[in-house]
């Protein structure tokens, strides 16, 4: 309508993206690196910066102005001292998160390409799901429907969960999604994380709550490749005091996911590591597939002239 270009149009969806992450979770600063960071994996846009952020804290300041509130979850008393001991109890956390993060991207993965091969009607599919999410629910009850949210706050205040509820959670998500359903990840991954670090923590004797508020941002941090953003996000939402526990968990869960991620269509920008050097830069993460986009990079764009002559 207002003929924006196509950088403009970027521009754009980031500010969305920032707008309604601030607007919905009330962390505006999170909610503006993670539109910076969700899009491209090794880059930020700095020229969006601006946009973003001012996009992120007014459509907090317009939904607190609307009535709406948001819960915190303070656990300064909760945090143990940061010792060489607990350093590599937080690092082994991290890993874990990491691999449940694997977990429900190579589970929503192998899903969706399952519906995807099923040749039926999309009707039948969603019915097929359906009785699937059904027969889930006959074994292992009907407290994962939904968003989860209620289940969230108990686990984070230090309410029981199942020690699988994480498991539960993620199978419970990815057949919705996968048979037809509409819904975002983002709640659902905050009971995933959170129960997954209650579960952590209840096997190795550990406090429950600290480590279910970090298993929240670690699960976040791996599935959507947003290290940065899941670490402001423990500030706003845990304390400060809980930064250097969100950053161990929350940069070693990205790590360990490799170039994986919840969202399709993140395109790899630059190399998380040299020991996970890819030639596979400027395309689509698809998960753990991708989608040849050379137009994004002049290495593969003459790759691709030149397989093209060949042929």
């Amino acid at each position: 309508l207002l003929k924006f270009n196509d950088l403009d149009k970027k521009k754009l969806v980031v500010c969305g993206v920032s707008a309604g992450f601030a607007a919905v979770f009330g962390t505006p600063v999170a909610g503006a690196v993670f539109a910076l960071e969700v899009l491209y994996i090794g880059q930020i846009f700095y020229d969006v910066l601006f946009a973003s952020f001012l996009s992120g804290v007014v459509a907090w300041r317009t939904a607190l102005l609307l009535g709406l509130k948001y819960s915190f979850f303070p656990v300064a008393e909760h945090l143990p001292l940061f010792s060489p001991q607990n350093f590599l109890w937080t690092l082994a956390a991290g890993v874990f998160f990491g691999l449940v993060s694997l977990c429900f991207i190579e589970i929503m993965n192998f899903s969706e390409k399952w519906f995807h091969d099923l040749k039926a009607p999309l009707t039948v599919k969603a019915v097929i799901g359906s009785a699937l999410i059904l027969a889930l629910t006959w074994c292992v009850g009907d407290s994962y429907f939904g968003l989860s949210e209620a289940g969230m706050v108990s686990v984070l205040h230090g309410g029981r969960v199942s020690p699988w509820a994480w498991l539960w959670k993620i199978l419970m998500t990815v057949l919705t999604l996968s048979c037809g359903g509409s819904g975002g990840v983002v709640t659902p991954i905050f009971f995933i994380g959170a129960s997954a670090g209650a579960a952590f923590a209840s096997f190795f004797g550990l406090n429950t709550i600290a480590y279910a508020s970090w298993g929240l941002v670690g699960v976040l941090a791996g599935s959507a490749n947003a290290p940065l953003a899941s670490t402001i996000m423990a500030v706003e939402l845990l304390g400060g005091q809980a930064a250097p526990f969100a950053a161990v968990v929350s940069v070693t869960s990205f790590m360990i996911v490799g170039h994986r991620s919840v969202y399709p269509s993140q395109l790899l920008q630059r190399s998380k590591s040299s020991l996970l050097d890819v030639s596979e830069k400027g395309q689509r993460i698809d998960r753990n597939l991708t989608v040849p986009t050379p137009e994004r990079s002049p290495v593969l764009g003459h790759l691709s002239l030149r397989m093209k002559r060949k042929k």
